[in-house]
């Protein structure tokens, strides 16, 4: 048995009474933490499922696109537009993955105000022991079924918030982890002071190393009372995953496969060339890359107009009328690419 000073033994009965406490307070806190990442697991669950079924529904899409474009071209090798043949065999490979991206981050910038809600700020990271662990793209990637749909996430704005937010969700179960190291650390040392009060201090241990452990203890309280402030910045956490789920249901409740298809044809008309005729009269021998021309493929044209992206009072409030020309075709390009890729400059007509 150690012989304790009354100092020594007051030091050590303080200690104990503080880290009773502490370690109760620390297991309020660690069940605290652990509801708070169950509840906000199973509102990003439900914003994933959406998105899941957004990008069915989009694959669902785009195969409708790429049977229009597939019969354009198999038409234009025996029409006046054969010169397409080439400028289409290049479009029907698009939108692939990034039409995916594009039509996704137009999807997610109607979704309003929701996604906007600023994340849970960094400073979550409790750090009660060692530095933060930060969060890899890989575990953040396998937070979610498809490939794409965290690619989107990644391109789109508001998809960056909705990342943020599982970001912070996954920092969040590391905090919920600390506090089991913590724990288990403060209640080691609990034991311990237990033991030398009570003679039985196992010899492998010092009495000098767990006296020195008790004086480290006070103002433990304070600390925890940190701790516990800084959890109460899960709850805006909750509230912004709450929305972000809401306005993915939203969308997705929304938007059908002609709805989708509308915006793939969009994001596809955006990204056709500009251009001007580089020889004379009505076939010239090159186009200079030119493939806007490929609007005025009578399947491609006849679909747009199905769809009422162009025509009278249409999405792209672009109507060509009954003779298309390459301005027709410049307007409808620029107009898709204002809504597909809004606030970037809009690409330049000219012999390119």
């Amino acid at each position: 048995m150690a012989n304790l000073t009354p100092a020594q033994r007051s030091t050590l009965t303080n200690a104990q009474k503080q880290l009773e406490a502490a370690l109760a307070r620390i297991r309020q806190l660690q069940n605290i933490s652990t509801n708070y990442f169950k509840e906000g697991n199973q509102l990003l669950d439900r914003a994933k499922q959406a998105l899941d079924k957004l990008y069915k529904t989009y694959e669902l899409a785009a195969r409708n696109q790429k049977v229009i474009l597939t019969r354009a071209r198999v038409h234009s090798s025996s029409s006046r537009f054969s010169h397409f043949l080439t400028t289409l065999s290049f479009v029907l490979g698009y939108p692939g993955n990034l039409g995916w991206v594009a039509t996704m981050s137009m999807g997610f910038d109607s979704l309003g105000q929701a996604f906007q809600t600023a994340s849970v700020p960094k400073a979550l990271a409790l750090n009660p022991s060692p530095a933060s662990k930060s969060i890899s793209s890989v575990e953040l990637g396998n937070l979610f079924s498809h490939p794409n749909v965290f690619q989107a996430l990644k391109e789109a704005d508001s998809g960056k918030a909705l990342l943020a937010m599982a970001e912070d969700l996954l920092m969040l179960a590391h905090v919920e982890m600390r506090f089991s190291t913590l724990y288990a650390s403060l209640n080691q040392i609990y034991i311990q002071i237990n033991q030398l009060l009570d003679g039985r201090l196992n010899g492998a241990v010092s009495a000098d190393s767990v006296i020195a452990a008790a004086s480290r203890s006070s103002g433990l309280g304070k600390q925890i009372d940190v701790l516990a402030r800084e959890l109460e910045k899960p709850k805006k956490l909750l509230e912004a995953l709450n929305k972000a789920a809401k306005a993915c249901a939203l969308k997705n409740q929304q938007t059908g496969v002609r709805e989708m298809e509308r915006w793939i044809w969009v994001v596809w008309i955006a990204n056709l060339k500009l251009g001007a005729w580089s020889g004379p009269g009505f076939a010239p021998t090159t186009i200079n890359k030119r493939n806007a021309d490929a609007l005025d493929v009578d399947l491609i044209e006849n679909q747009l107009k199905r769809l009422n992206i162009i025509g009278p009072n249409s999405l792209l409030k672009v109507d060509f009328g009954a003779w298309t020309t390459n301005e027709d075709e410049n307007d409808a390009v620029r107009a898709a690419f204002r809504l597909a890729y809004p606030g970037k400059p809009l690409p330049l007509v000219g012999r390119r």
